[in-house]
This record gives structure tokens, sequence and C-alpha cells, in this order.
């Protein structure tokens, strides 16, 4: 017995193998005496069906149809994110995205995806997993009350949630692209600075104790003359106002030929920054 007809979005061979491969697998798991179910595809019309009988004589139809619906379900989860997911990530992008190079748009979506995934969060992963669980369950309630979906309608008409958390994915992303754009930018501006800047010492010391504190030291390890600090030429770029952004205004100031960073923590990013900055005159001590 034809059970459930779906439509599925255009997919690659490799996916459709997936689907339907993962699919038969996870049917076959069922208890025997739920139903004997069986796949059939045909990935040039973009169709899939699921063909089902009760094992059971007197095994009603509506516990074949929950126990197959929800595997159907879990199955077309993955494909939404798998497959469509990108797809709805470039046309929501493609009327809110400031960047209009392919590469930074592409960047954009992948950047948007890791998000979504919990990507850099602990517990990473969580996120997608939870939006699977709650697309496979508003898919497995439609599957109860209706034997043909149509996946690209359902997730455009029936999934407003979806896309909204699609939407305010691609707003941080940009707001974290275009800060990091403006970080670049700013870094690129101090490097010209040093580049035509004139050298005022031979060398300059770095001493990193721990967490925020440093200390810089000329090239006789001793304190720099806070009255050299001071004198800081007008049209040095303004690096702000924290320790880190001290430390670097003090190293544009005295403008080493080379710069000695001692540190245990060479990922910091205030020592990630001078090397950005000051490039091959900068060398790590660990």
């Amino acid at each position: 017995m034809k059970l459930y007809q779906i439509t599925l979005p255009k997919m690659d061979e490799e996916t459709w193998t997936r689907l339907t491969e993962e699919l038969t697998r996870e049917l076959r798991a069922l208890p025997h005496e739920e139903a004997s179910c069986r796949v059939k595809a045909d990935a040039a019309a973009g169709m899939l069906e699921l063909h089902c009988e009760p094992v059971a004589e007197r095994l009603p139809m509506a516990e074949v149809r929950r126990a197959a619906g929800a595997v159907l379900a879990e199955a077309l989860a993955e494909v939404v994110v798998r497959v469509l997911e990108s797809q709805l990530l470039s046309r929501i992008a493609a009327g809110v995205s400031p960047f209009s190079g392919r590469e930074e748009t592409a960047k954009l979506i992948r950047y948007s995806e890791e998000l979504l995934e919990g990507g850099g969060e602990e517990g990473a992963g969580q996120t997608g997993l939870r939006r699977r669980a709650k697309i496979a369950a508003l898919i497995a309630d439609y599957l109860q009350e209706q034997n043909a979906l149509h996946l690209e309608g359902f997730v455009t008409f029936r999934l407003p949630f979806y896309r909204k958390e699609l939407e305010e994915t691609l707003d941080y992303a940009i707001e974290e692209m275009v800060m990091d754009q403006q970080y670049q930018d700013f870094i690129s501006l101090l490097k010209y600075y040093v580049f035509i800047q004139d050298t005022i010492m031979p060398a300059a010391h770095l001493l990193h104790k721990g967490g925020h504190d440093f200390q810089l030291l000329n090239d006789q390890m001793k304190p720099i003359d806070p009255k050299l600090l001071a004198g800081a030429g007008g049209d040095m770029p303004d690096t702000g106002g924290t320790v880190e952004d001290m430390i670097v205004s003090a190293l544009l100031t005295v403008s080493p030929r080379k710069i000695f960073i001692h540190t245990r923590e060479p990922e910091l990013q205030v020592i990630k920054t001078i090397q950005q900055i000051f490039e091959n005159r900068v060398e790590l001590c660990t």
C-alpha cells in the first residue's frame, strides 16, 4: 500500500542515494510487529514514495502511519537542513546582504551555517539538532493527516519559525562580518603607518606577566622612558583606550626595528594583533 508520496527539491545523485539508504535502514529497524515498508525513489522526477503493509493482521493502519511517518519525518528534516537551508539562506541574503561580491556572499552563507549548527560554542552541534528535531516533529504531525507532501512548499508555508531563525542568524552574521571588515581596514591603516614611519629604537621587549599585565622594555631590558611614550605623533592613528590598545599605541610610538614578545600565551588577541601590524618585525619568545 502506498502510504506517502513526497515531492523533494533538486538534489545531486549522492544526496539522493544517501537519503534512500538511510531511510530504508531506519525503516528496517522498526519493530517487526509494526510494519513492512519499502522506499521507491525517482530522482529524475524528484519523487519519493513510501509503501507499507501491516505485519500483524489486525494492526491498525494508524499505527503503521505513526511509526513510518516518524521515520520519514526525521529523514525529511535532514533534507531540509542539508539541501534547502543553504538555498534559503542565499535567497534571504540576496535581499539583506550589504556584500555584493560572490566570495563575500559565499563566506556569509558558510558563516551563517556554522552559527546555525552552533559552531564555536560549548556543546557545538546542539543548536542544529534542536532545529532538526522541531522540523521533524512538525512534519510528522502533518504526515499523520496527509498522504502527500511537497517539501519546499511545506517549509515555505508551514515553518515560519524556521525562516525567522535563518533571518536572525544572517543578520548576526552580517554584523560580525562588517565589524571584522572594519577591523581589517583599521589593521591595514596601522600597517601603512608602520611602513612610512622611521624606526626610533633598535628593539623593544614586551613582557607578558599574565592576564592583561604587560610591561614594555627597551633593547637594554629597561623600562622605556615615559616621556618617549608620551610623545606620540599627532598623526598617529587612534587605537582606542583598552590596555591592549595602549600597548599597540606605545609600540607605534617607539617604532622599534624589532619587537620581542615574551609570553606563555601566544594565542592572545593582542599578540596576534601586534603580529598583524608589525609583521616580520615581531619575534615570539615562549
